[in-house]
């Protein structure tokens, strides 16, 4: 519902909350040499990896809650077989841009859907 924000409000905050996403969290693929069964030199790894279920939590600066929202309304949505629904509803949401690259975030869905076929 908050294009994956989570609003942590913390005692003492007053009417200000600090928005926060999560990223994917890479791990190093360490490089590795074998021979193969015709017995040919070969490596690997030597790259980072994004881990598809870890993720870790990036806060960012801390925002009002008076200024910073407005009410948007969000249409019906319809997911799996067509009898699962979300109904109309409105959202109070924040005005901020977008955090994601929505280039990157296309190419790591096209990599994750291809790994999901093997």
């Amino acid at each position: 519902m908050y294009f994956g924000r989570v609003y942590y409000w913390m005692i003492g905050d007053g009417i200000r909350v600090t928005p926060t996403h999560f990223v994917p969290v890479e791990r190093w693929v360490e490089t590795r040499e074998w021979f193969d069964s015709n017995g040919e030199e070969q490596s690997g790894g030597g790259y980072p990896k994004k881990l598809r279920l870890l993720k870790t939590a990036l806060p960012e600066k801390q925002i009002n809650i008076a200024e910073n929202f407005q009410s948007k309304k969000r249409d019906e949505f319809i997911f799996g077989d067509g009898k699962n629904k979300i109904p109309i509803l409105r959202l109070w949401q924040d005005t901020l841009p977008i955090w994601w690259n929505e280039n990157e975030e296309s190419i790591a869905q096209k990599k994750w859907d291809e790994a999901d076929e093997i």
